[in-house]
């Protein structure tokens, strides 16, 4: 669960230290330096935290009672987008995922981790940075076959998945679970890619066996990084 602090006024010296995910600052002006600030803040903060500014306006018309409107002058891209979206525009899947790596970016900020925050999307995979142009951790939820995989993905470069298949016997030894090589093969849009996967059974769908899930691909993930970044650094 996200965490909400909300700040009404001149209280704004207190977003230093704030301990929240989603931070609401209502005042009934703002000036430029103010949104500027936001916007700063929004770009260039920890992802999964965000930022907006709130102009509190009390509205009448004719003989009516005031009514109090709540105007947004600044606030995070990520959720822009989401409120941008249509009704039925995502479908029940793309929700899912999209709720899936939420959770999974969550989890990542709150540990110790070598892996990064990423923004999620509604998409079936999630990629993480191992230190290298090229190289790519990478989180997969295949739901046509029910199943999760977390791997180390090469791109267009076929010689260093050769010089890592080298050492393939050292590294399964190293690795606390069953390695799947695949080849360097040519994709659809005429590169080559090549992978190194550990899988599992499971249906994402079935949000009672999240927690489980999401453990496990943050173990093996730490896992891959830990095995394999030095070795790809000295590729």
């Amino acid at each position: 669960m996200r965490r909400i602090t909300t700040i009404w006024g001149n209280q704004s010296r207190t977003l230093r230290g704030v301990d929240a995910d989603i931070i609401v600052w209502i005042a009934p002006r703002f000036n430029d330096e103010h949104r500027d600030a936001i916007q700063w803040l929004n770009a260039n903060s920890r992802e999964g935290v965000d930022l907006f500014a709130i102009r509190l306006e009390v509205w009448k018309i004719g003989d009516s009672e005031p009514a109090v409107r709540l105007n947004p002058v600044a606030e995070p891209s990520e959720w822009k987008e989401k409120a941008k979206r249509s009704e039925g525009e995502l479908t029940e899947t793309k929700q899912l995922q999209e709720e899936f790596w939420t959770e999974f970016r969550d989890r990542i900020e709150e540990r110790d981790t070598p892996l990064s925050a990423r923004k999620p999307k509604p998409q079936h995979w999630f990629n993480n940075p191992i230190g290298k142009a090229g190289f790519a951790l990478s989180f997969t939820l295949n739901s046509r076959d029910s199943e999760l995989r977390t791997g180390l993905v090469i791109r267009d470069d076929a010689d260093a998945y050769w010089q890592l298949a080298e050492e393939r016997e050292e590294i399964n030894e190293e690795f606390d679970g069953e390695l799947v090589w695949t080849e360097p093969e040519e994709t659809r849009a005429g590169k080559q890619r090549s992978k190194i996967l550990v899988t599992r059974r499971g249906d994402f769908t079935d949000e009672d066996q999240w927690d489980d899930y999401l453990e496990w691909m943050l173990e093996h993930g730490e896992q891959f990084h830990d095995v394999f970044y030095d070795r790809i650094q000295r590729l």
